[in-house]
């Protein structure tokens, strides 16, 4: 159970969480903002720092990580890892580069 739903952790209840799971929100939060997902930190009654993951005006509470991972994937988010968003990242650059030097046609390179 929640207490207030607008309720945010303490400061001192977000430093307790080890920097390696805050890396890991940090990571999530950004991926979700790409298909307009809100999520972020909130208590549980048993003074537990949990999410809520918001989007078109409907929210979805979660006691851990695995449990907003879960969500997120079902609110269709790919979970990439940060080495498979270089990869992708790499990947459209080299396209945008080569259809500004002219090397790819308005149907491809073939």
């Amino acid at each position: 159970m929640y207490d207030d739903e607008d309720a945010p952790p303490s400061m001192a209840q977000l430093l307790a969480v080890p920097a390696e799971q805050r890396a890991e929100f940090e990571r999530l939060r950004d991926l979700a903002a790409l298909k307009n997902i809100h999520v972020s930190p909130s208590t549980t009654d048993d003074g537990l720092v949990g999410f809520v993951l918001e989007q078109h005006g409907e929210s979805v509470r979660c006691a851990d990580l695995a449990s907003l991972k879960t969500e997120l994937v079902a609110h269709g988010l790919p979970l990439l890892s940060p080495e498979e968003l270089q990869g992708l990242l790499k990947a459209f650059q080299g396209a945008f580069i080569r259809a500004m030097d002219g090397k790819v046609g308005p149907h491809g390179d073939h």
